[in-house]
């Protein structure tokens, strides 16, 4: 079988023409019939696992926003059951929740920027752990940047020049050594660019989670301040501002799993 794959692979080129993503692949075959269908056969099947590789992590991605919502969804519930027992164990009245300070306008600015946060922090922690995933998976086409698609065409080249002198020079030859050394360096920058990929990413989860934290302490401290001038309504409007900022980043959520959720149908429908 190895001396077959190797027969195989010595009549086989598989190279992107010029800067695109088009790929061409030439099989050499005494049989034209058979040459020509032996690479649509290949093309079909690597169309085929890319494919399947986008639609498992698309997958991925919506088992991970369900889980999410779910847990949203429970949230906001409790949050809901909070406000009505509140009201009613306080007997509170419209006209005892109409009342407006500077300390409460400033306590929705909070609220408003710390949902923002909340949001932001939430795609962070959904882009990382797909990141995370692809990474360690090291699906085609699921890590993508400008400098791992200029790599790939760099490493392509690379290996088409290598097989050509390969085929005209023995190992040892200073021109193997010097393609394959180019390749074995671009190699390297590809790995590097992925794992910067990953390292990035961390590090945009973890300043989101640094910007939440501190607004919620903002957001602690200025309940405090508000709780003093009107304790009983200064605490309905934090748990009436818990309930909308639940209710937003639950619809957020929603949104965001229904978009999975098409592009996952569409990528299966495409496969």
């Amino acid at each position: 079988r190895g001396q077959l794959l190797e027969s195989l692979q010595g009549r086989l080129t598989v190279r992107l023409l010029g800067q695109t993503q088009v790929m061409e692949i030439l099989f050499t075959a005494s049989d034209p019939v058979l040459a020509a269908e032996f690479a649509n056969r290949l093309a079909i099947a690597y169309k085929e696992n890319v494919l399947a590789r986008r639609v498992n992590s698309m997958n991925e991605t919506e088992t991970l926003l369900g889980k999410q919502l779910s847990d949203m969804r429970k949230t906001l519930q409790e949050s809901e059951t909070k406000l009505q027992n509140y009201v009613s164990a306080n007997g509170l009245l419209p006209t005892d929740l109409g009342r407006d300070s500077v300390a409460e306008a400033r306590l929705r600015q909070i609220q408003s920027a710390l949902t923002s946060a909340q949001e932001a922090r939430q795609a962070e922690q959904t882009k990382f752990e797909f990141t995370r995933q692809a990474h360690a998976d090291k699906p085609a086409a699921v890590l993508e940047s400008e400098a791992l698609r200029a790599y790939r065409v760099k490493m392509t080249d690379l290996r088409q020049k290598l097989a050509e002198a390969e085929s005209i020079y023995k190992p040892d030859h200073y021109r193997v050594k010097q393609v394959k050394a180019e390749l074995e360096q671009v190699e390297r920058s590809f790995e590097q660019e992925r794992d910067g990929i990953l390292v990035r990413s961390r590090g945009a989860l973890e300043a989101a989670r640094a910007r939440e934290s501190a607004l919620a302490a903002d957001f602690d401290t200025q309940v405090q301040k508000v709780a003093g001038e009107t304790v009983r309504t200064v605490h309905y409007g934090s748990l009436k501002s818990e309930v909308e900022t639940n209710r937003q980043m639950y619809a957020a959520l929603m949104q965001k799993f229904k978009d999975a959720s098409v592009a996952s149908a569409l990528q299966t429908s495409s496969v």
